[in-house]
């Protein structure tokens, strides 16, 4: 993902949409760094990030489609 990202960083591709989702265990730094970086491409987030501590259950699943 850290890949990815700094790629996209160079790139700094316009008029897109993206949407920041993730799973943690530990620590969930990891998904605001990634939600610092695509906000600062100033894409279109049509939604806040989703963030589910270790796996998602069917009630935070049920939550994304509302």
């Amino acid at each position: 993902m850290a890949g990815f990202l700094a790629y996209m960083e160079g790139l700094k591709p316009r008029n897109k949409t993206g949407f920041v989702f993730g799973s943690y265990g530990w620590a969930d730094q990891g998904l605001k760094k990634i939600t610092d970086i695509v906000g600062g491409l100033s894409w279109n987030m049509p939604s806040g990030p989703f963030f589910v501590h270790y796996r998602p259950d069917n009630d935070a699943l049920a939550s994304l489609k509302k």
